[in-house]
């Protein structure tokens, strides 16, 4: 039975659950948190600190004499490990190096010297909420700020100096990778001065949704940069109360142009915006948004059956359905881009959001994060990846799956929607109730806010192994002990449900309609209480 498992669940990979580890390589010392990678020579120099398979680091990274001496390192030092903790002792200075999923610290003890290290130059971002300041001598210096290495992530760098050859110095300096939200891009485009041709707009972008609250309303925020001096913002279109128009005149900041604005906004779209930049009373530029909705906001993650591995894609019928990647707000057909498996192929998204939709009558985003094969272990808090799959560091696809979250912000969405069990069919049912737990309440913690989750009963392998005992028992658990809300029980799709006519594994057309429909029954029983 186990046999016939490991075959149909795709790729049931074994994880362990520690904490960061650190590893003697032929490169030096070898460290991988929760999503940095970092190497330590073998004379106590940090040659690479890499964010996202980003390179952050110029040269390498070691003990040197205070600044303005040319950056004389002194002598290498004796390297000594300790679980995940380094400590390097030279003739004059000893550092010492600890290793933690979130975070690396590095101390140095010495009379006359300080830690250095240089970043990559063209990334540097002077952050004003980032405690920024100016020190004599026409030399730029920070005691904390962010690092922008391109694509997602940041890293906030503390306990420092930078001048303007882009070296730190420090005494105690931590390095924290960090998921970028949407402010934090905003703001970095601001701090570093990023050209504004009369507008440029943040938010609300094309076919964004905005998840309503109970009192059917929501707050849509607008954002960006102007020449101008004042800007004024219109919602209008319909709601589900009928003609719907509001507007509002925010004033532009008169040294980076940023400007900052709301509007209280009932259910329904799709409403058009307005943004008009005035400068002296005029007019310079507008800008107009055309779809932007107030409706319901959904985090799909799992595996296959939760990503793009239906046998065909499938698209949304009523043209109420978006697709969030973590970049851009797109109409939502399959395949959903944005999952951690890139796949490409149908999901069930586009019926579930029809089927939403023709009940509520509002626009209806999935933010789609699963992987295809991934078992529950590989999704851990702390779960160490296979080198090539899913991904590197710690945690990797939990912090994925977080970043989502982020990007979407605190009640930004409406609830995760979780499909998962085929790998995981044969198992340790408490084992895999602990596991399950610690997910949904660690994402709960570290996101900030409470949120529900939804959880399927699923464990389908075969026409001759359609369900199996053990995860379900897990599933069924989670529902009965209030951890998790009661997803669909999608082992009773069969039959002409499944691709390959019936054998394989994923969904068919009719059977990815059908899944939508079912989620959409689930999660519309949970929204005519709350609403």
């Amino acid at each position: 039975m186990k046999r016939i498992i490991y075959v149909l669940a795709i790729t049931a990979l074994c994880v362990s659950a520690h904490s960061a580890t650190l590893t003697k390589t032929a490169e030096g010392y070898l460290a991988e948190g929760n999503m940095y990678r970092a190497v330590v020579t073998d004379s106590g120099e940090m040659s690479s600190f890499k964010l996202a398979g980003t390179e952050c680091l110029v040269g390498e990274g070691g003990c040197a004499a205070e600044p303005g001496t040319n950056l004389n390192k002194l002598p290498g030092g004796k390297v000594t490990a300790s679980g995940n903790v380094l400590t390097v002792t030279g003739e004059k200075y000893k550092i010492t190096y600890t290793f933690t999923d979130k975070n690396v610290n590095i101390k140095t003890e010495s009379d006359s010297a300080k830690y250095n290290i240089r970043l990559t130059p063209t990334a540097f971002a002077r952050r004003p909420d980032l405690s920024w300041h100016a020190a004599a001598m026409a030399m730029d210096c920070f005691d904390r700020f962010a690092f922008f290495p391109g694509g997602s992530r940041n890293l906030l760098v503390e306990g420092i100096t930078v001048n303007w050859w882009s070296w730190t110095y420090g005494t105690d300096i931590t390095l924290t990778p960090r998921v970028n939200t949407p402010a934090d891009t905003e703001g970095y485009n601001t701090a570093a001065k990023v050209p504004c041709k009369e507008l440029t707009v943040y938010s609300p972008t094309e076919y964004r949704v905005f998840q309503r609250d109970r009192a059917y309303q929501t707050v849509v925020r607008f954002a960006g940069k102007t020449e101008g001096d004042k800007v004024k913002i219109r919602l209008w279109g319909k709601s589900l109360k009928g003609e719907f128009d509001v507007g509002d005149e925010i004033e532009a900041d008169k040294s980076t142009g940023a400007f900052n604005g709301s509007l209280r906004a009932d259910a329904g779209g799709w409403y058009k915006a307005s943004i008009r930049a005035c400068k002296g009373g005029k007019l310079i530029k507008e800008k107009i948004i055309n779809h932007v909705g107030v409706g319901e906001v959904f985090i799909g993650a799992g595996q296959s059956n939760s990503t793009n591995c239906g046998q065909f894609q499938i698209k949304s019928e009523t043209g109420m359905v978006v697709c969030f990647d973590g970049e851009k707000w797109q109409p939502g057909s399959s395949p959903f881009t944005g999952t951690h498996d890139d796949s490409v192929a149908g999901c069930y998204y586009p019926a579930f959001g029809d089927a939403l939709y023709r009940r509520y009558k509002v626009p209806v985003a999935v933010a789609s994060t699963g992987h295809g094969g991934s078992s529950i272990e590989q999704w851990l808090p702390d779960a160490v990846a296979d080198e090539n799959y899913p991904g590197h560091g710690r945690g990797a696809m939990y912090e994925f799956l977080l970043g989502r979250m982020n990007q979407l912000g605190r009640g930004g969405f409406r609830a995760v929607l979780w499909h998962q069990g085929e790998t995981n069919a044969i198992c340790d049912v408490p084992t895999e109730v602990e596991n399950m737990t610690r997910i949904i309440r660690s994402s709960t913690r570290d996101a900030g806010w409470e949120f529900p989750w939804f959880v399927a009963k699923v464990s389908y392998g075969s026409p001759e192994h359609p369900s199996f005992d053990p995860i379900r028992q897990v599933h069924q658990t989670l529902w009965d002990t209030g951890v998790a809300l009661e997803g669909p029980d999608t082992d009773t799709l069969t039959g002409d449900m499944r691709d390959f006519e019936g054998k394989g594994i994923h969904l068919s057309p009719k059977g990815l309609k059908k899944h939508g429909e079912m989620w959409a029954e689930r999660v519309s029983e949970y929204l005519d209480k709350v609403l």
